[in-house]
């Protein structure tokens, strides 16, 4: 003989018990953690006989603590739902069976709109024919979505189809605190509140899951539950001293083990989901059970603004956090509704302004003692007083010395900028080189003339025309781009210098070159760094003299006489005719005393240009602050430093 009981109720949710794991224990997987999701599995779920009639089996859905949920169809009715039964093994523990009825029991008690309804349930009193255990089970609404831890992880792992903003989460988390503030109204205490036991629905629809080791508290007030409401065998004993709950979400009264924990115990899980909403990581950062919970008694920081001091959380939200995650549960904020009513003024724009000024005071304070500490804090120093004017705008303090750090540069090139300064310098070095190709094209447009004139030693105007050819093409290669920095620079300048030097003997030291290499140092020398500038002035100064050394020793004839009627030019190199040389001169006259002058003022214009835009720099950060424009300090053109 086969005897079943049904207790058809109203509405109310579903659960599972949900005990603390052994220290070092693994993290439940998905399937136990959230037995009802959906798409778990395809394995055949055994249903109690009774229950074949009004129950076809459609798939397994998962598996919780004490029994499978299966997706099965009511052909009764004609709707699908989740069935959840208790496995053989836990039936026959009455101990099980008692916490599995009284689950379903609760739940049905509690009708929100959170709350996933419980359509009925029954129980095996007796033995089937095959021996199979007394049973208990009962039906709920199949509930659609994805969990809030996975939605977390979604979002933390830069997922783009995960699409929920700040304020959804919240809205979503508001939710939830009505949900347990309903609870809580009528002696309910969840114990278990967690991320993945929030499911978020296709349309925006939230439940709050897992009500499987929720404690009744409280007398019965105009029907609502109490623990006199479930019969004394189906009561779940917690001995003193244990912890129920999930590790990192408990309060520290529940990782104490105090059986007398109370809506503060909800009120704390809600903190830390706040805090992981907030910044896509977990408020107990242990990774181990023992030393999550070592961490949760000794208590944790809540503070966004500390531990992830880049993202911008508004200071409304962290103090929840804060007051939510209080280790004395007399100090934390007493109730879900009291949370939910802080986040829903935060959402209709609400701001407290004197909390937010207090906050943006001791940012200047710390970007104070960030700037008096050097140079090397000044980035952290000027993020801390942004941090300061997003909290209070009309901040006099954090605007005055913003527009201190911003006007008054540091001492020292920051590290940062010397990778700007190598890209700026390298693109004033291609500068130069395209400059100099065109004036070395220029020099090579006077070799016609040079043979018109007619050559007297014709290896040594070779070697000349080469090295002007090759210094020709190597600066057009630098600037291109094809050889770049230091090396290829001073190549150029080296084989320019050269190639003058072997031209000497046209025209002897003192005419044509001498301005030619004065005007190629000068050129140079504005486009170099000081170390570079330097060598090139040396190796100038070593090769004209050692023009002149070698002409007065003998090492070659000389190019020039001094003698009582003046200056007598020897040519060596050409010959020269008088009128062509007389033009030719004349030519390089004009060009020699104009190019220097269209050079200097060329850089005169880039200085001043450069002047200009600091000044109206210093004009918009001045606007920060009410008072005297000061221009910057001047430019030193021969130093290059102000």
């Amino acid at each position: 003989m086969r005897t079943c009981t049904v207790h058809y109720l109203g509405s109310g949710p579903v659960a599972r018990k949900v005990k603390d794991r052994a220290p070092g224990a693994a993290e439940p997987t998905r399937a136990a953690r959230f037995p009802y999701a959906g798409g778990m599995g395809e394995e055949s779920v055994k249903l109690p006989a009774d229950l074949e009639g009004r129950y076809s089996f459609q798939k397994r859905l998962g598996a919780g603590g004490m029994g499978d949920v299966a997706l099965c169809r009511d052909e009764q009715v004609g709707r699908d739902v989740a069935l959840k039964v208790m496995r053989p093994e836990a039936a026959e523990r009455p101990e099980e069976r008692g916490r599995f009825l009284r689950e379903a029991r609760i739940q049905a008690r509690l009708e929100h709109p959170a709350l996933v309804p419980v359509y009925d349930m029954g129980e095996h009193e007796a033995e089937d024919d095959d021996g199979e255990s007394a049973r208990a089970w009962f039906t709920m609404r199949r509930v659609r979505g994805e969990t809030l831890a996975d939605i977390f992880e979604r979002l933390a792992s830069g997922d783009s189809t995960a699409r929920y903003r700040r304020n959804k989460l919240l809205q979503i988390f508001v939710q939830i605190c009505r949900a347990l503030d309903y609870a809580h109204d009528r002696g309910v205490v969840h114990r278990d509140v967690t991320p993945a036991n929030v499911m978020v629905g296709r349309f925006g629809e939230v439940y709050l899951l897992d009500w499987g080791i929720a404690k009744l508290t409280g007398d019965a007030v105009d029907g609502r539950p109490t623990s006199s409401d479930v019969p004394d065998d189906e009561l779940e004993v917690t001995e003193a001293g244990s912890s129920l709950g999930t590790p990192g979400y408990m309060s520290p009264e529940q990782a104490l083990g105090d059986t007398e924990t109370g809506p503060t115990a909800d009120v704390y899980s809600l903190g830390c989901i706040l805090f992981e909403l907030l910044t896509l990581e977990r408020a107990n950062p242990a990774q181990e059970t023992r030393k999550r919970i070592s961490k949760t008694i000794e208590g944790i920081d809540a503070r966004p603004s500390v531990r992830f001091p880049d993202l911008d959380v508004p200071p409304e939200l962290e103090e929840l956090c804060v007051r939510a995650t209080h280790v004395d549960p007399e100090q934390r904020l007493q109730s879900a509704g009291e949370l939910a009513n802080g986040i829903e003024s935060f959402l209709e724009g609400d701001r407290d302004h004197e909390l937010r000024r207090k906050l943006a005071r001791e940012h200047v304070k710390r970007a104070v003692a960030l700037v008096d500490e050097g140079d090397e804090k000044r980035p952290e120093a000027t993020r801390e007083l942004a941090r300061a004017l997003a909290l209070d705008p009309q901040s006099r303090p954090a605007t005055e010395l913003l527009a201190q750090l911003l006007v008054d540069p540091p001492k020292q090139l920051p590290e940062g900028a010397k990778v700007a300064l190598a890209e700026w310098l390298e693109r004033a070095r291609r500068r130069a080189a395209k400059v100099s190709a065109w004036r070395y094209g220029l020099w090579l447009a006077f070799l016609p003339v040079y043979l018109a004139m007619g050559v007297r030693i014709g290896w040594l105007f070779a070697t000349c025309s080469t090295l002007l050819v090759g210094c020709f093409g190597l600066a057009i290669l630098h600037a291109r781009g094809s050889v770049r920095g230091a090396p290829a620079t001073t190549a150029v300048y080296v084989l320019s210098t050269l190639s003058l030097l072997f031209f000497v003997p046209a025209f002897s030291p003192l005419l044509v070159v001498p301005s030619l290499m004065a005007t190629n140092l000068m050129y140079f020398a504005a486009h170099v760094t000081p170390q570079e500038r330097g060598i090139f002035v040396v190796l100038t100064a070593l090769g004209t003299g050692a023009v002149f050394a070698g002409e007065a020793l003998g090492l070659w004839p000389p190019t020039f006489v001094i003698d009582g009627e003046g200056i007598h030019i020897i040519p060596r190199l050409l010959e020269l005719p008088p009128a062509l040389t007389w033009g030719m001169l004349a030519a390089w006259a004009v060009l020699t005393a104009s190019i220097p002058g269209i050079q200097a003022g060329r850089t005169r214009d880039n200085l001043v240009k450069t002047e200009h835009k600091l000044l109206r720099y210093v004009w918009q950060i001045q606007q920060l602050v009410p008072g005297e424009l000061h221009a910057p300090p001047e430019l030193d053109t021969d130093t290059g430093r102000r």
